[in-house]
């Protein structure tokens, strides 16, 4: 075989082990482009659910202060009316 039939097919063989570890590349590539998508999906709908949440029960813990704020009133003005607080 000569030299430069020789050189040619080393070249095309490397040329093809090439193609074949890029598209492995980019497999591996999109593979995780996909995993991060799906990670990441998951970390803000849990983050979403924990802020529906947060609201949620920071509207609970106002409204029973006011309820705790009235009753304190309530008590107050029926004691004053008993004449708790009269010396």
């Amino acid at each position: 075989m000569s030299p430069i039939l020789q050189s040619l097919e080393e070249r095309q063989s490397l040329q093809i082990q090439l193609e074949e570890k890029m598209e492995n590349l980019w497999v591996q590539l999109h593979d995780s482009a996909k995993g991060h998508r799906s990670a990441t999906e998951e970390k803000r709908r849990v983050y979403q659910e924990l802020r529906r949440r947060d609201k949620t029960g920071l509207a609970e813990v106002l409204e029973n202060n006011k309820k705790l704020l009235k009753l304190m009133v309530s008590i107050l003005l029926k004691m004053n009316t008993k004449g708790i607080f009269r010396h």
